[in-house]
């Protein structure tokens, strides 16, 4: 993924952690098994929201918010 593609509901788990591995924090915070799980690198944003029953808004703002964020 590069620095221009949006980060939207239908891009796997895999691909978000790839490019953005500070948005791991996020299912940490929620609890959230994904990022162990050997099969949730292969589920979209949409799919991992609706297993985890999350406002897919709320939880896309919440990955943009830490994909932002810098680490020292």
């Amino acid at each position: 993924m590069s620095e221009d593609t949006p980060l939207t509901p239908d891009i796997t788990l895999d691909v978000l952690l790839a490019r953005y591995p500070q948005a791991a924090q996020v299912f940490i915070d929620h609890r959230m098994l994904c990022v162990g799980c050997p099969i949730g690198h292969f589920h979209t944003l949409e799919e991992i929201a609706l297993a985890y029953q999350l406002d897919l808004q709320a939880f896309m703002t919440e990955l943009k918010t830490a994909a932002t964020k810098h680490h020292d």
